[in-house]
């Protein structure tokens, strides 16, 4: 199994990690692509890679104002059920509100059009890696704070088995890639 679909299978809902976001009316005036990605964050849907902004003269002509849309490019949709609920609004009812300033929202809905280059692609990958490896760390460090917590609760030792339950397989796993890479590496046919 490759390590994509690990990643995939080890999520607790089903995110789309590819999906990005169109935003038709946006006033950069008042919300800047920074903001815009703040929002995004605070609101627990994702981390942002890039915020497109594009100005939409035929219609800024017409309202008299500048109007623009945003394209919203994820690095990482978060793993969560409020992430989940705003994708299947989007992919069931067509759009999804964000309210940035209540009661100002934004529509969003599934970018269909503009893409990323290869380059973006790539970096939003390894950015997707370094949040999944953030995880990891969480988890692992919440481990190890209850092992410590267990032992100034009493406990005199702490077995390697103990260690191993707390940490989880994570440990073993490791063991493993770094078991196998070193094969690879010094293995002399």
């Amino acid at each position: 199994m490759s390590s994509a679909n690990q990643e995939e299978s080890s999520s607790t809902y089903d995110v789309k990690q590819g999906l990005s976001l169109t935003i038709p009316r946006v006033f950069p005036q008042y919300v800047d692509e920074q903001a815009m990605i703040d929002i995004f964050d605070r609101q627990h849907l994702g981390r942002v890679y890039k915020v497109n902004m594009i100005h939409m003269k035929g219609e800024s002509r017409r309202r008299g104002h500048p109007m623009y849309k945003a394209v919203v490019y994820f690095s990482v949709w978060y793993d969560n059920i409020i992430a989940y609920n705003f994708q299947q609004r989007i992919f069931t009812q067509g759009d999804a509100r964000v309210v940035y300033d209540d009661p100002w929202f934004w529509v969003a809905m599934e970018n269909k059009e503009q893409r990323l280059s290869n380059n973006d692609k790539r970096i939003m990958r390894v950015a997707y890696q370094n949040y999944i490896s953030e995880q990891r760390i969480e988890q692992l460090s919440i481990s190890i704070n209850r092992m410590e917590n267990q032992l100034t609760a009493g406990w005199s030792k702490v077995t390697v088995a103990d260690a191993m339950q707390a940490i989880g397989d994570e440990l073993s796993l490791t063991e493993t890639a770094i078991d196998c890479a070193e094969r690879v590496l010094y293995y002399e046919a």
